[in-house]
């Protein structure tokens, strides 16, 4: 009788010839296995690529701004970026220059005998519904030539931002002085970004927390995330079944955007004096004698930024105003409207600060109350100034100390 034929395993011991058979067919089945997931995955892979490129194709929208975490706040938009942006209202080409701002070409050697100006501001300052060479910044600078007035705004721009901002361009752009353009909504989101910066034990602005102080290789790599076409597309299918299509978007030059119908009745200012909603009364709430103990600590709160501010530029030597810009509600018809225009907390912190410290503070307030109907210089439903309330804002600061200021005379 033949002996049954036996092979050697790791220990010494021999194995069957079926059991031997059977291993080989099992580690044969687990090279199968991962050779098959290493395909899948493969062309799971290659699919995801081919649908991006494909969505970046066809997506209308272009990815301009940068969020704070990707270093916004220094870099507001994608350098080099250019696109559309659209509203039910308006539709204005914006063009980035190589630093990241909403301005022209700027180079970071400096003549020293031109005054170069940085303006802080929002998104009044960036032009938001004007075209690029119609911006109340713009007009200033090519008027009075013989100095530059860089555009560093940010739209959501607020106190805390501009001290941080403050900081980082004196090293960076090595300004001579800084016009800080304020709007009704700042005291609100001084308390809204309180959070995103680290204070001393006096409660003084250190700094960025470190997840949004600095602009490189992890913002980046946030941006190119949060950016990818295939997660904008499930963002905006999110805001779809939500209903939420209106709003602004940045698009393609050229491409077309439909918007739904607006309801006008909703912007009626005259309306929200009369019955402002709560979501008024938690930005402007201010305006309202009912509201205004409540506003107190948020308007303290921003009296110690705005402190900080202007001895840190101060400090540095750098000279410093204040452009205030009003809500357009205080130029609505009426009885109650001429009270909050008269009788303004915000605006008279600001005047105070300035008149303290022996800064130049212009009140746009008074400006455009020069207009036969002010609230025509506004958007009625976004309520920015439009671009005939920019280019009268610029006539009418030409005519102020401001002049003297930018060309430091």
């Amino acid at each position: 009788m033949m002996n049954e034929a036996r092979t050697p395993n790791d220990g010494g011991e021999e194995k069957s010839g079926d059991q031997g058979a059977s291993e080989e067919t099992e580690r044969r089945s687990q090279l199968s296995l991962k050779a098959k997931v290493i395909m899948l995955s493969g062309i799971l892979f290659i699919s995801l690529i081919i649908a991006e490129l494909s969505l970046r194709v066809l997506d209308k929208e272009v990815v301009l701004r940068h969020r704070m975490k990707e270093g916004g706040i220094f870099q507001p938009f994608v350098p080099g970026g250019l696109g559309d942006h659209c509203t039910p209202e308006f539709r204005v080409t914006y063009t980035i220059n190589e630093f990241g701002f909403r301005d022209r070409p700027r180079s970071k050697a400096k003549d020293a005998k031109t005054r170069r100006v940085l303006l802080l501001g929002d998104s009044f300052s960036v032009g938001w519904g004007i075209p690029q060479n119609e911006v109340y910044g713009h007009v200033l600078e090519t008027e009075l030539k013989g100095f530059e007035l860089w555009n560093t705004s940010r739209s959501g721009n607020n106190p805390l931002f501009y001290l941080a901002q403050s900081r980082r361009f004196s090293k960076e752009f090595d300004p001579d002085a800084y016009l800080v353009q304020f709007f009704d909504n700042d005291p609100k989101e001084v308390g809204d970004f309180a959070r995103r910066f680290t204070y001393d034990k006096d409660g003084a602005m250190v700094g960025l927390t470190e997840r949004y102080s600095e602009t490189g290789i992890i913002q980046d790599a946030s941006a190119f995330f949060n950016n990818l076409a295939l997660r904008r597309g499930f963002r905006k299918l999110r805001r779809s079944l939500r209903g939420d299509g209106a709003g602004h978007h940045f698009i393609k030059p050229g491409r077309e955007l439909s918007f739904p119908k607006i309801d006008k009745d909703a912007y009626d200012l005259a309306k929200i004096i009369d019955k402002p909603g709560e979501g008024f009364y938690q930005s402007f709430g201010f305006y309202f004698p009912e509201r205004r103990d409540a506003w107190k600590e948020a308007l303290n709160r921003e009296k110690t930024v705005l402190a900080q501010l202007i001895k840190e530029v101060k400090d540095a030597k750098k000279d410093l105003a204040f452009l205030y810009i009003p809500h357009p509600l205080v130029f609505v018809d009426n009885a109650k409207a001429r009270e909050m225009r008269s009788s303004n907390p915000h605006r008279a912190l600001l005047q105070s600060l300035c008149r303290e410290n022996s800064l130049l503070f212009v009140d746009a307030t008074e400006l455009l109350a020069r207009s036969k109907e002010p609230i025509k210089l506004y958007f009625p439903l976004d309520q920015h100034l439009n671009p005939t309330g920019h280019k009268f804002l610029a006539e009418q600061l030409l005519k102020t100390p401001l002049k003297g200021f930018l060309k430091g005379s």
